[in-house]
């Protein structure tokens, strides 16, 4: 619902970033994934490349994932988030790169380190050297279920969930600091900190 003018300024943004980072990708060739707060990680891959040339994808879409990952300079990867914080990945060394939608579900989900983990299996991706950055996300500000929160704990306890809580006026509900959280976990699976 923004004016024309921001919509045309922010595509003009859009373009400009493209042209300096990646001036041979084609902006009609971005591959999206369909969001379903989940652990669910793609490669698109030549054989994904052949199947949109046929026509066998809709709208190069990947259905029922949350991470994508690709090592095709050619296709930019598109992860939509609104309050959960996307995560990129870049491993520099195999020219590899990844993208996630990384929730609260995302991160019990483990998101962000099962793509981590498909980077290092079909590239060779070594965590301690990929760059990561994590996009803005209402984080701190993230209100949830106390019982939500506990019911994840006993399931994975090496999150520390207690680190990132902080109470409300309202017993039930708490604020979590989504962004720590995330990046903690990638710390947890080789990230060096400076690279985040």
């Amino acid at each position: 619902d923004k004016p024309m003018s921001e919509r045309v300024r922010a595509g003009r943004m859009l373009a400009a970033l493209r042209t300096a980072t990646s001036p041979e990708a084609d902006l009609h060739h971005i591959v999206k994934s369909q969001l379903t707060h989940s652990g669910t990680v793609k490669k698109v891959d030549e054989e994904f490349v052949q199947d949109l040339i046929k026509g066998n994808l809709d709208k190069k879409q990947i259905a029922a994932t949350d991470g994508l990952i690709t090592n095709l300079k050619n296709y930019p990867l598109y992860v939509s988030a609104a309050d959960c914080p996307p995560v990129g990945i870049y491993d520099p060394e195999h020219q590899a790169i990844g993208a996630f939608h990384n929730g609260i579900k995302g991160l019990f989900n483990r998101i962000s380190e099962n793509g981590l983990a498909a980077m290092t299996r079909e590239y060779g991706t070594n965590p301690k050297n990929v760059k990561v950055v994590i996009a803005p996300g209402i984080s701190q500000a993230y209100r949830v279920g106390k019982d939500v929160l506990l019911q994840h704990k006993e399931r994975f306890p090496e999150f520390e969930l207690e680190k990132y809580i902080q109470e409300t006026e309202n017993p039930l509900i708490v604020t979590f600091d989504l962004s720590s959280a995330i990046r903690d976990s990638l710390i947890r699976q080789g990230v060096s900190e400076e690279n985040i």
